[in-house]
This record gives structure tokens, sequence and C-alpha cells, in this order.
């Protein structure tokens, strides 16, 4: 398959209209997990979906109101639709549901017409009180505490301190059964209540909720010619708050506009499966009750889009292809980096001989902050990547609206998902996945030389340092060894077929082995093995709450930092647990994974945790 003529021919199949109404028309509901604002949504992708070419599309619904389903360790969402909500001081409306999008935390409490005192600081009384939380992280355990110390709700405002912010209303989540209530306040209004408030303030508030709302899951499928190869699938989340343009209305859409393209592109082998639901809950609901039942084939392969819809000069991001982690083929990214390089811009060199990318991209370690992070303990190897535009100023705010979505960008975004779907559905030619994995870790092997030569040369460099550099290296043959079988596999051929590409990868190895500090792979004892003793895909929420929260704390100090490092390196620890690693080796296997500085003492104390809440057991020394 010639790249650029099948993106000419997914570009063609696009259809701007459609997907700029789609975007108006989802970032007008409240989508909540559970909630009837989801299941109208719901119903217009589906609508969609048939018009673009899904066959056997299909609004799958769980019911959860009044039930404590789980699916593994993930938690059903609460049914949660609210209603006309608001809140009043001194005769001024702060809040007013639905008119101020993200102004009332889901999962909030119904409480009617409550009169209550609006108190300040930790030192106040809090009971039958709402409680003015001033700092500009609204972190779970104080919302927690506040409901034990028996108050009615929380006024608050994430991030209303931060440098150059926007006045806009963000998110609050509460748990599901929550006893309060929160609303979500501007950084105007929460300077006003901050500067204005005094001792004996009320507050009055009135939350409507309706439940009873199942939670739905759309899902659909192009077939393919083979149904025992599995399916490649295309995911977006489809909920959050209103409006939620980019996060998620634009991976929604793109999913849409790929399947119009893929309708155009030649025959696969392997089927093509689209998903909309909640995130995380709807994938675990999905692989649990209709995957793992045999019902569908299982998934060997993941584009999980979400946030695609995006300008750099906007939001102030760029579009992130993320890896698939250590210890899984690593085939959808390569083939996603590719496509977007063939994709062409308007922008050329001086000559123009050539033309940079239409859409400016960035290769990021593996995250799993989505719902491709559940796809990977599957029954065979999985391949996933996620597309996603990271920064993004707006995200989880009133000011992620849709005419700050860049339709171009969609698109541009939706046809190279769908030709790289092409590729690793099994399309009439699988070179091109050879040609993709070659080149990325040919990049990996270099990468590892050039950490390696700059550490040596800075004079830092250790014996242990230099042993890390020779493991990588082998785990980056590894890794291409994963991805010779996952592609050997699509194709239908012995391995000995494509054993070129092996070749090409040990003769690089071998020619940058000089280049590493003295060193050798094994170098260090090894120590009793950590394995896995959790049901199903990791789930980093239920972990959080399995462990001690002392335990808890001082693992999150020790690691965490910031929220999206702590997040990906807590994730990476856990799935270097593969049963053969032993402490030390999960610490290091996970910073290479997540291409992020770890803390040893910090891993050692989250890895810990884990052994005693019973997540992971240890085994003999070797």
């Amino acid at each position: 398959m010639i790249l650029a003529d099948a993106l000419h021919t997914a570009t063609a199949a696009l259809d701007r209209a459609r997907a700029g109404e789609l975007i108006r028309r989802l970032s007008e509901l409240d989508r909540f997990p559970a909630s009837a604002g989801l299941d109208s949504a719901a119903g217009l992708v589906a609508e969609a979906a048939v018009a673009a070419g899904v066959r056997d599309v299909d609004v799958l619904r769980w019911p959860v109101a009044g039930e404590r389903r789980r699916w593994w360790t993930f938690r059903a969402p609460a049914s949660w639709t609210p209603g006309p909500s608001r809140l009043s001081w001194r005769g001024r409306v702060l809040v007013e549901y639905p008119r101020d999008a993200f102004g009332l935390a889901v999962n909030s409490a119904p409480t009617d017409g409550a009169r209550a005192a609006l108190v300040r600081g930790r030192s106040a009384p809090w009971r039958d009180a709402v409680v003015l939380v001033e700092e500009p992280v609204v972190a779970p355990t104080l919302l927690r505490d506040i409901e034990l110390a028996g108050a009615l709700g929380v006024v608050c405002s994430p991030g209303w301190q931060a440098e150059g912010e926007q006045d806009c209303t963000r998110r609050v989540e509460l748990p599901p059964g929550a006893g309060i209530f929160a609303f979500s306040v501007r950084p105007s209004v929460m300077r006003d209540l901050v500067a204005g408030h005094r001792p004996g303030d009320q507050v009055e508030a009135t939350v409507r909720v309706a439940t009873g709302a199942a939670m739905p899951v759309v899902t659909g499928v192009i077939p393919g010619l083979d149904p025992s190869l599995g399916e490649v699938a295309l995911h977006a989340h489809l909920d959050h708050p209103r409006p939620s343009a980019n996060d998620n209305a634009s991976g929604v859409v793109a999913c849409l506009q790929a399947a119009r393209a893929l309708a155009r592109l030649p025959g696969r082998r392997r089927g093509v499966r689209f998903l909309w639901g909640p995130e995380f809950t709807g994938s675990a609901a999905y692989l649990h009750d209709v995957v793992s039942a045999g019902t569908l084939p299982d998934v060997v392969a993941l584009l999980n889009l979400d946030m695609v819809g995006e300008h750099e000069r906007d939001t102030g991001g760029m579009l992130n292809v993320e890896r698939s982690p250590l210890g899984t083929p690593d085939v959808a990214s390569a083939v996603v980096g590719m496509v977007l390089d063939s994709l062409p811009g308007p922008r050329t060199t001086y000559a123009g001989a050539r033309s940079a990318p239409a859409v400016p991209w960035v290769q990021a370690p593996f995250v799993g902050a989505s719902d491709h992070l559940l796809y990977l303990d599957r029954a065979r190897p999985v391949s996933v990547t996620s597309l996603s535009h990271h920064p993004d100023r707006y995200r989880h705010s009133s000011c992620d609206t849709a005419d700050r979505v860049d339709l171009e960008r969609l698109l541009a975004v939706s046809s190279c998902a769908a030709v790289a779907v092409q590729l690793l559905a099994g399309g009439p030619d699988t070179s091109q996945l050879v040609l993709a994995c070659l080149s990325a870790r040919h990049n990996d092997l270099l990468d590892v030389a050039r950490g390696a030569g700059a550490a040596e040369q800075a004079g830092w460099i250790e014996p242990a340092a230099a042993d890390r550099a020779h493991r990588r290296l082998a785990a980056v043959l590894a890794g291409g060894d994963r991805d010779l079988a996952w592609i050997a596999g699509l194709a239908g051929v012995e391995l000995d077929r494509v054993a070129g590409y092996r070749d090409s990868l040990r003769a690089v190895a071998t020619s940058l082995t000089p280049l590493l500090p003295p060193g050798e792979g094994s170098g260090r004892p090894a120590g009793p093995a950590l394995s896995r003793c959790w049901s199903g895909p990791f789930n980093l929420f239920a972990a959080l709450d399995a462990v001690d929260q002392r335990a808890r704390q001082r693992a999150w100090d020790g690691i965490g930092q910031d929220r999206g490092a702590g997040y990906a390196r807590l994730v990476a620890l856990a799935l270097a647990v593969d049963g053969e690693r032993d402490l030390d080796g999960v610490v290091e296997a996970a910073a290479f994974s997540s291409g992020l500085p770890m803390s040893v003492d910090g891993a050692r104390g989250w890895l810990e945790a884990l052994l005693e809440a019973g997540w992971l057991t240890l085994g003999q020394a070797r």
C-alpha cells in the first residue's frame, strides 16, 4: 500500500460539515458516566456510526442504579443525572446549573434549599456547614475528610491561583454515593468569596438529582476477512461534563470520520471494532462481560483517540503518540508515527523538495491515563497507542468549547488513524508494518547509546549504570522480537519468513555496543521475583484505595512530584511486575518504560505497599 494514495483516499472520504455539527451537538450535553445526557449522546453516536458505514451498531446498556457492580476491580459509576441546582450567597447566585457548565460536581448529593454556615479553614467547625476550600488543588482526601466531619457540602475553585489562569469553572469529582454536594466556581467568584467572607455568612444550596439511567457503551464493527485473527479497535471515551469539546467530543467524532475513510479503503484481514463509552468503566464492562465471555473476537491492537481536535497555538499542546509499555508489542505507535509523517502539510523546505508533517507530534512513553491501559492484560499480545494533545490549558473546564476545536487538525488525525488501522488490520501489504517497527526500534537503540554515551562523557557513569545500558539494549532487541511475532501472526507466516527484520536490529545493536561504557547485561544478582495478584486489567485508583493510607502517602510523596508524572510512575511500576523481575528489576524496567527518573525509595515504598495490600506476591530468591 502506498501511504500517499491511502491518505488521499481517506481524506477524500471525510465530511467537515458533519464533524463540526456533531461536535456542537455533543458539546451541548452533560455526559456524566451513567446519565440521561450520556444516553442521548450514545444515541447520536450510534446514528452517526450507521451513516458512516459501521455495521452491527448497538448501544449496550448496563443498569447501575442502586447496584454495586464491579468488573474486576473497576467499580460501576453511580446513576446520576443532575437537575436544576443553585448556590447563593448574600442574595447573589454564585452557581446556577445547567447554565454554569462544570459548576456542579459529579455525584453531588441532593439537597433542597438547605441554608448553612459558610466556613473557612480547617479550624472552623465543619459539621452541618458548607466548607469554602481555598486550596487550588482539591484533593480527594480533603473531600473525604470534609464528608466524615459531617459537613453538608463544599465550595471550591480548582486551579484558581494558577499563573495565567482562565476565568473558567473547573471539574470537581465526588465518589459515587457521596453524602455531600460540591459546587465549583470561577476564579473571579472565589476571589470575591475569600475577600468578602465574614463570620456568620450563610449560603443557600439546592441540588436536584435523578437516578435510574444506565451506563451506555456504543459498539459496532467493519468486518474483516478472518475473525480468528481478532480485531483492531478504534476507541474514544464519550463521557465528561458539558461542553468538553476537545475532551472528548473530538475523539468521538474523529473515530466516526475514520470509519467513513475505512469504508473506502480495501478489505482487511482483521475486523475494525469501534467503541464509545464512559472512560475506564465502559471499557471494563465491555471487556469483562462481552469480550471475555467469548461473545466477540478479542482485541489485538487499539488506537485510543482522546483530545485530537486542538491546535497548539490555542491550547498550548502538541499531539502525543503514546507508546506501548515495555513487554508488549509496540507496533501501533510505530505505524501511527509513520503515517503522521507521511501526511504533508503546507510548509515546505526552501526548494519545496520536502514538506513538514501536517500535524506536529511527539512520541511519548506509555502513561496509560485512558482506556488503552485496560487492553493490555489480554490472552494474546495487544499493541496499544493513544493519540492525545497535551498539555491543554482548557482541559476539564467550562472553556473547553466547540469553537476551540480545530476541525482541520481533527480531520487530519482522522485520516491518519484510518490508514494506521488499515495497516494494523492487515490490508493488502504488511511490509509497511515491518518498515515502521524497524525505524522505531533503530531509534530506540540509538537513544540507548546516546544516553549512555552522554553520561560517560559527563564523568558520572557508574558500573551499575553501565550494566543498565546494556540491559536496555537487550530490552530493545526483545521488543523487536515481540513486534516481529505480532506482525508474523497477522501475516500468517512463520517467524523465519520475516527474520531479516530481527537480523537488521541485531546488526545495529552490535555496531552500537562499542559505543557503550564497558558493562554486562546481567550485572547484579537477582532477588525474589514479584508477581501480580490483582484480577483483570490494572486499576490504579483501586490500588490506591487498597493500600494503607500512610503507605500510600509515603509512596506518593516519594514518587508523585506532580499528578501526571506520579500517575505514569505508579502505573509503570505495576505493569513492570511480570513474575520474573525482582524488586530492583521492576524499578529499573519501569524507569525505562516510562522515560522518567525513578526515586528508588519512593518506588520501593509503592511496591511494598502493594505487597502489604495483597496486590503483589514475592517469590523465592533465585
